[in-house]
């Protein structure tokens, strides 16, 4: 069989396309039968994917508050009957932090007080909700289309694939793909599940594909082979916050005292730490090390209502903006680097996402500065405006003040496992831990492939510097079937929007694209 377009991935790009072209193709008159599929590997993971799913991110909250979230998402927990759904499920699956934090939010809610309803944050999970809630609707839907669609999903890690004679994709599992049923549970909540059909398949057939990832997971610094499993080495896909708890409660119950570390000290590292930070406070015997050269953590995304901000420097009748470099050095300007206070910076940062000034800048760079910018720029701008949820920072920092942290300033060089313990080498000397957390950030695609080999098919059909080029449309350059509408591609969110946002934006564009040229309008 041969499908009309395959999803590599069952989070948010893989769902949102797959949601977009039945939708497309319920308000069509077809003449022939549509099948689309989806291969994730680990069905678990629909529809939130890693990053967003109810498996690996029940811990972990939204770096912006709600106001600078999906339009959607927005809507659909302004109502109170489905922001109690959410309450629900982490009164079960949560921690007493997020119940407590539930309570409160639901109380402001109900205030209809639109300020402080803009300032909640979320979970990530929550985004499975709404995805989980849109792809039910459909499914509903096409229940009655049987004849003319047809949606299939199957479970295995992709290893490669290639391009066949007729110019369709083959793919390739790493052992093999497993046919599973999706089915509807009508319980206390409405939920998918999962149901193996006793089907595999040695390799999958389609005219079009699109590749949802996610983020590169970080750079390979162990040396040799032996496994041991307190070495986490992709936080979010071993399962985040929950997994690693789970590894510290395991070896607190087998070791009088438990050395933590992490490696690298950004978004994984905050993450963590609300439920670290409980533990900690009831058990001394848990040392928390973390190795980082520079200690930079994430900025506070916390605002302040007092202040009204204008923007001074990036103004539509400011001419001067004519190269990536005056770009990237007037919002310098204008964030103010000379001063010390984050609420301030976030506030301006907030202001020139909501004011699409960015966007109006970049729009009107000279094609060779856009790329300047993309590859260059971007990065630059990135670290200077990375905020999160405040409420890490706080925890952080109280940590470090009662010397519940140590912080080695060293880079770690490589990694060895022994059965029971975990050495790292840094920059001075060797170092020994039970538990080591590598959250040192996505490694490029050139590397990645190195040990995924997924990442070389991908790369022998296209490869720009560190990632892929695509053309408006996230159709990968040098292809016209295969779209990477996410953090693999240059310049997926030239407009620094919310991941959220930004992968959205670029997968309903690609999507609309695949529905054209599976009907032949292009």
């Amino acid at each position: 069989m041969v499908y009309d377009h395959i999803s590599i991935g069952g989070g948010v790009i893989g769902i949102n396309t797959t949601i977009n072209l039945l939708k497309k193709f319920l308000k069509s008159k077809l003449r022939k039968k549509i099948k689309l599929c989806v291969v994730d590997k680990h069905l678990s993971n629909i529809p939130g994917g890693i990053a967003y799913g109810k498996k690996t991110s029940t811990h972990g909250y939204f770096n912006n508050p709600l106001r600078l979230s999906h339009l959607e998402l927005q809507k659909y927990f302004k109502n109170v009957k489905n922001f109690k759904k959410l309450k629900d499920y982490l009164n079960i699956y949560g921690s007493n932090y997020d119940i407590k934090k539930f309570n409160k939010n639901l109380n402001i809610l109900k205030s209809k007080n639109k300020k402080k309803i803009n300032e909640l944050y979320l979970p990530r999970v929550a985004f499975s909700f709404l995805q989980e809630n849109s792809l039910l609707k459909i499914l509903n839907k096409i229940e009655k289309q049987k004849k003319k669609i047809q949606l299939d999903f199957y479970e295995g890690e992709v290893k490669s694939f290639k391009k066949n004679k007729i110019k369709n994709l083959k793919i390739f599992p790493l052992k093999k793909f497993s046919k599973f049923k999706l089915i509807i549970n009508k319980t206390n909540r409405v939920h998918i599940s999962f149901q193996t059909k006793n089907k595999t398949a040695k390799t999958l057939s389609c005219k079009n594909m699109t590749i949802g990832l996610g983020v590169t997971p970080p750079k390979k610094l162990v040396k040799n082979e032996i496994y041991n499993k307190n070495y986490i080495w992709d936080f979010y896909a071993e399962g985040g916050t929950s997994y690693l708890i789970k590894k510290i409660n395991d070896k607190l119950k087998s070791k009088k005292s438990v050395k933590l570390c992490f490696i690298g000290s950004k978004a994984g590292f905050l993450e963590s730490l609300q439920e670290i930070y409980s533990l900690r406070k009831n058990n001394k015997n848990l040392k928390i090390f973390c190795f980082s050269k520079k200690f930079e953590t994430l900025q506070p995304a916390k605002i302040s209502f007092k202040k009204k901000i204008k923007l001074k420097f990036l103004k539509k009748n400011n001419k001067s903006i004519l190269s990536a470099e005056k770009l990237f050095i007037e919002i310098e300007k204008e964030l103010g680097l000379e001063s010390k206070n984050n609420n301030t910076k976030y506030l301006i940062w907030t202001k020139i996402l909501s004011s699409n000034i960015l966007d109006y800048f970049l729009k009107k760079l000279p094609e060779e500065e856009l790329i300047v910018y993309q590859k260059k720029y971007f990065h630059k701008i990135r670290d200077l405006t990375r905020f999160t949820f405040p409420d890490t920072i706080k925890v952080k920092d109280n940590m470090i003040k009662k010397k519940m942290i140590k912080i080695i300033r060293e880079k770690v060089n490589k990694i060895k496992l022994s059965k029971e313990f975990i050495n790292l080498y840094g920059e001075k000397k060797k170092y020994t831990f039970d538990i080591v957390v590598n959250v040192t950030g996505p490694c490029n695609l050139v590397e990645t492939s190195r040990f995924l080999s997924i990442y070389k098919s991908i790369l022998k059909l296209n490869i720009g510097d560190e990632n892929v080029i695509a053309d408006k449309n996230f159709s990968l350059i040098g292809t016209n079937n295969l779209f990477a509408p996410g953090t693999i591609t240059r310049g997926f969110n030239d407009q620094r929007k919310t991941i959220i946002k930004a992968i959205i934006n670029n997968s309903n564009k690609s999507s609309l694209q695949i529905y054209k040229r599976i009907l032949g309008k292009n």
